[in-house]
């Protein structure tokens, strides 16, 4: 019994001190942020960053991402929205460079490693003179890509869609993906 108690004491406190901020990106007046960069940086400290981009969203800029577990939501139609209803659409072709750029993570978590989850998203028109058209990623991270539609990116060196220069643990996976014209 006294194992049961030590055991549940420790659950709960893992628990509570796992914690998850949730922040919206878009460009009506419910949004909490106009940039994906801005939300990554700027929203509170938590162990995982949960981003709800909205189809109003527009992109002017390279999107670059701090070292900690994030997931990027698409789907919603404005930043009030709480259903998902297709992808949200994140074009790169109103800038020079890739849409996304990942650096190198130092030291998080147990596995060395930082989370990163796209899920509802469309990927185009990244357009760089380096490498990685789409996703540029170096270091220690985990990319899950779930119903990802990703598109006519171009980058000048290595990878249209995406260009992942691991230092240790890094991966990409997952279902319901379509890489194609990508230069």
């Amino acid at each position: 019994m006294r194992v049961l108690i030590i055991f549940l004491l420790f659950l709960v406190n893992a628990v509570v001190q796992s914690q998850t901020v949730t922040v919206t990106v878009g460009s009506d007046g419910a949004c909490d942020y106009s940039t994906i960069t801005a939300a990554s940086f700027n929203a509170p400290t938590a162990d995982e960053l949960l981003i709800r981009v909205a189809k109003n969203h527009t992109m002017s800029s390279i999107q670059i991402l701090d070292d900690r577990s994030t997931s990027i939501y698409g789907g919603y139609d404005n930043c009030s929205d709480i259903s998902v209803d297709g992808r949200t659409v994140i074009d790169g072709s109103g800038f020079t460079g890739p849409i996304f750029v990942l650096s190198e993570a130092i030291g998080v978590g147990s596995t060395g490693r930082t989370n990163l989850y796209l899920w509802n998203l469309e990927i185009s028109g990244g357009n760089s003179n380096t490498d990685g058209g789409g996703i540029t990623l170096t270091g220690s991270w985990y990319v899950s890509l779930w119903n990802v539609y990703m598109h006519d990116n171009i980058s000048n060196q290595d990878g249209g869609a995406i260009y992942a220069k691991a230092s240790t643990n890094a991966s990409a996976i997952g279902p319901n993906i379509n890489i194609r014209g990508n230069s």
